[in-house]
C-alpha cells in the first residue's frame, strides 16, 4: 500500500466521494481512484447507472464507480445531491457485505 493510498482511506471501512463523474473534461474522480486502488468493482457502477437510467435519461452519462483501496470500499457518487443519496440507495445492501469481505470475513455461512 502506498503512503497515499493510507492517507486517502485512513483506515475508514467505506468511504464516499461525490462528484467529478460526469464526461466534462474536469471530471477525473473515476481516473483518480483507479490510479491508487487495487481491484475495481463494476458492478457498483453498472446498478448506479442502469437504476438511474431507468428515471433520467442522462443517467447514462455518468462514470460512477466503486473500488478497493487498501481494506476500504471507495464509492464515487454523482456530484448532485439527489443523485448520489439515489444511488447510494441502489448499491446500499451490497455495501456490509463488501465491508466484511474487506475486513477478511470471507465465510459463505
Amino acid at each position: 500500500m502506498t503512503p497515499c493510498t493510507i492517507k486517502f482511506s485512513g483506515g475508514c471501512n467505506v468511504v464516499l466521494l461525490t462528484g467529478g463523474t460526469g464526461i466534462a473534461e474536469r471530471d477525473v474522480t473515476p481516473e483518480a481512484i483507479r490510479a491508487i486502488s487495487t481491484k475495481e468493482l463494476p458492478g457498483f457502477g453498472e446498478v448506479m447507472r442502469a437504476k438511474s437510467f431507468e428515471r433520467f435519461p442522462n443517467g447514462i452519462l455518468s462514470r460512477s464507480m466503486a473500488a478497493v483501496i487498501g481494506q476500504s470500499l471507495v464509492i464515487c457518487l454523482p456530484g448532485s445531491p439527489k443523485g448520489a443519496v439515489e444511488c447510494l440507495e441502489f448499491v446500499a445492501d451490497a455495501i456490509p457485505r463488501a465491508v466484511e469481505l474487506l475486513a477478511g470475513h470471507t465465510n459463505h455461512g
